[in-house]
């Protein structure tokens, strides 16, 4: 059963101003504390934001305009008592009037109220405070006004209290008069939910001295998205015979998109129960002072989550970086195996032509060698292939066909340099026929003898000197059989 049909009538919404908000304005030396020296004091709290604007030994203000009615402004005192001072000392003031301020405390205290203003009466106001120090310090934490519906101000925190009707406790929740109000549960999986528009909330409860101790824990979801757990400390063990502590931060959710959010909230301990002191709203985009109780229908997460939408990345978007991603890996691979072709090819082995056997208007010769029969290698084979029987040659399919010659008388038979060179087919092999058998003349049985002396086919072919031995035993060798076979030869 939600705590709102009992019939309590819920405490308007109010604005929170830090004491870093510019709307702030101080006189006097104040000095801004942002570095938590004052944290855990008393048993109200930290200070709010872990800010605070502080004065000491000397005198100052500080003054805030605002469009509403009531005001209250919270800071931390640490006073001391003489007989005759009180250090230190202030005095409140709103639209030039003296109004009720709280008492000094002999202890050091956070979240302690230094002025108090209640009205029905909205209109635009002015609070001034005049602060004296000796030698303690005064220090100004923050400032909370009830806003009028035409408030048009930039309103960063919004304070939600406990009996708010956008609140809705199930039968586990129940009511306590504790320091202004709270709900507490004890009941594992005790949940309440709520909606509110804005960026983000603080949940703020209180750790009682009366119940149960040890640490317990609690979730929270956003949107109905994946709960997230938050601890409950219980009492601290230097503070365990001590009062209760107040205005705990307990959780903080993370930053949402601006817009409206819902939150459930759910005990799943044993031990320190969950209570709720009020919640604090980041950039609230509307207020609502609402005086009279209601009780909604509980709301479902039928609505699409804003913050869903924002933190869960679009479908198109991951299939797009993934198809993206593979493109560029084939793209990376196809360019890798072309590349190392290429390479393979460019490091391939060519042979250069050889002299001769390629006409110079020719760009390049190819890896077979070319080769054209001169006069004197065409002599040597017909007249090996006289005495000679056939026989199989294994490589005969890659001769090249016969081609129309004729013979220039002019053209000494001794010189190699100036014979006629015909051009072959592509196909063709190097001609190493034998000489001619016996019989030849005193001018080619010279040349037989050294067949380097003849010029072509072996002088300018660039041989090594290795290779030109090889050809010419070769070469000696065929001459020689001929002899055998020639009838006149002995």
């Amino acid at each position: 059963m939600s705590s709102s049909s009992s019939g309590i009538i819920s405490t308007p919404r109010r604005v929170v101003i830090d004491d870093t908000n510019s709307r702030v304005q101080y006189v006097g030396p104040w000095s801004l504390d942002a570095r938590g020296t004052r944290d855990r004091l008393g048993n109200f709290g930290d200070p709010f934001q872990e800010s605070l604007h502080g004065i000491v030994g000397s005198t100052g203000s500080f003054s805030f305009s605002y469009e509403g009615s009531s005001v209250k402004a919270y800071g931390t005192l640490n006073t001391r008592f003489d007989p005759n001072v009180v250090d230190p000392s202030w005095e409140c003031y709103v639209d030039g009037q003296r109004i009720a301020r709280s008492d000094s405390i002999p202890s050091p205290q956070n979240n302690w109220i230094l002025c108090d203003y209640e009205t029905n009466e909205s209109g635009v106001h002015n609070l001034l405070v005049n602060v004296t120090s000796v030698r303690n310090r005064f220090s100004l934490d923050y400032i909370e006004y009830t806003p009028s519906p035409t408030d048009s101000a930039a309103q960063t925190f919004i304070r939600v209290d406990d009996t708010d009707p956008t609140l809705r406790f199930d039968s586990s929740w129940t009511s306590v008069d504790e320091e202004g109000g709270a709900h507490l549960t004890t009941q594992t999986g005790g949940t309440v939910t709520a909606t509110f528009n804005g960026t983000g909330l603080q949940w703020y409860g209180y750790i009682p001295n009366n119940m149960r101790r040890g640490s317990s824990v609690g979730s929270y979801s956003i949107d109905g998205q994946p709960a997230l757990t938050f601890i409950l400390n219980g009492l601290p063990n230097e503070r365990r015979n001590g009062p209760s502590q107040y205005n705990q931060l307990f959780f903080e959710t993370r930053e949402l998109s601006s817009g409206t959010h819902s939150i459930a909230v759910t005990y799943e301990g044993s031990r320190t129960p969950l209570t709720l002191q009020y919640l604090v709203i980041r950039n609230e985009t509307s207020i609502t002072s609402v005086h009279t109780s209601i009780n909604p229908e509980p709301t479902t997460n039928s609505n699409v989550s804003s913050e869903s939408a924002s933190s869960s990345p679009p479908v198109a978007s991951i299939v797009g970086a993934v198809l993206g991603t593979l493109i560029a890996l084939v793209i990376l691979i196809l360019a890798f195996i072309l590349g190392r072709r290429w390479y393979r090819r460019r490091k391939r082995p060519t042979i250069a032509p050889l002299p001769g056997f390629v006409k110079p208007s020719q760009p390049s010769a190819p890896l077979d060698i070319d080769a054209v029969p001169s006069r004197y290698s065409v002599e040597l084979e017909e007249r090996h292939a006289a005495h000679q029987s056939p026989r199989f040659h294994p490589l005969g399919h890659l001769r090249p066909p016969r081609i129309s010659r004729q013979f220039n008388p002019e053209v000494s038979t001794s010189n190699a340099e100036t014979d006629s060179i015909l051009t072959a087919p592509r196909s063709s092999v190097v001609d190493f026929t034998p000489p001619p058998p016996h019989g030849q003349s005193g001018s080619s049985r010279g040349s037989q003898l050294d067949p380097y002396s003849a010029g072509y086919p072996y002088a300018n072919m660039g041989l090594s000197e290795y290779q030109k031995l090889v050809a010419a035993t070769k070469a000696e060798e065929a001459r020689l059989n001929s002899r055998r076979r020639d009838p006149g030869y002995m």
